[in-house]
């Protein structure tokens, strides 16, 4: 079941948040519904469907389209929610609305795991539907596992999606000024943070847990000097601590898993 979550959680990080700046990211959530990126979470679970319809019974295609019901509530939620967000003054989303891609798979998957299981063993079918929908993806070249999907996940989190986490945090604890998101060096700062996170999370996997503290010595070095008053020092430790301590949560999860 953990596999399905996963599989689910791919195509909504990389059409909601993908590999883009978190203005550009917040501009694509605004309208209403977007219907390239629905097309594109469309044919990947199409894609799935015609893979596992390959081996097994055709009554798998209703337990992925049940995925894709589940993928397109949670994008339009995510819209809503930023949208309101947006409204009351938080111009990056609040913290619980970037979760969204997180939690509502995983109250909604279980129970259709269950159901589409219950039923298809009525119908005669005993067959592992996780391993069905997630180990025929690319076989027969490659069997993708729970492992492989977890760090696709985590990779793909720690570009956009953990930049404006980040930056949702600094507005919650009012930190962050509005004037900085027009900023030109707030890019450079986004960047600086993307490759930060990345490098931590390489680090972390390999068994480098003191890279981390490197890391942040580096960033701190070149930061120090600019940092001429308490409230751009509390924003840069904010920041930082925020940034570095997703990046080594992933990294804990692709190790333990």
């Amino acid at each position: 079941m953990e596999n399905l979550f996963l599989l689910s959680i791919i195509p909504i990080l990389l059409t909601e948040y993908g590999f883009h700046s978190s203005t550009r990211v917040i501009r694509g959530l605004m309208p209403r519904f977007a219907w390239r990126r629905t097309g594109f979470r469309m044919a990947f679970w199409f894609s799935i469907a015609c893979l596992t319809m390959q081996r097994h019974e055709s009554d798998l295609i209703l337990p992925v389209f049940s995925l894709f019901i589940i993928g397109e509530v949670c994008s339009l939620t995510l819209r809503v929610m930023i949208r309101r967000d947006c409204k009351y003054g938080l111009s990056f989303g609040s913290i619980k609305t970037h979760l969204i891609p997180f939690i509502f798979p995983g109250v909604l998957i279980p129970g259709t795991y269950v159901l589409w299981t219950l039923l298809l063993r009525q119908n005669g079918i005993t067959i592992d539907l996780g391993h069905a929908l997630t180990a025929e993806l690319l076989s027969p070249c490659i069997d993708l596992q729970t492992k492989a999907l977890l760090v696709s996940v985590v990779f793909v989190s720690q570009w956009a999606w953990a930049s404006l986490v980040t930056r949702a945090v600094q507005f919650h604890a009012r930190l962050f000024r509005k004037e900085e998101a027009l900023d030109p060096r707030s890019a450079r700062n986004e960047i600086v943070g993307i490759l930060e996170r990345l490098v931590t999370l390489l680090l972390v996997s390999i068994g480098g847990h003191v890279g981390a503290g490197i890391v942040i010595a580096i960033k701190s070095t070149t930061r120090l000097p600019k940092l001429i008053d308490r409230q751009d020092a509390d924003q840069f430790v904010i920041e930082t601590l925020t940034s570095i301590g997703l990046a080594t949560l992933g990294g804990f999860l692709v190790v333990i898993i």
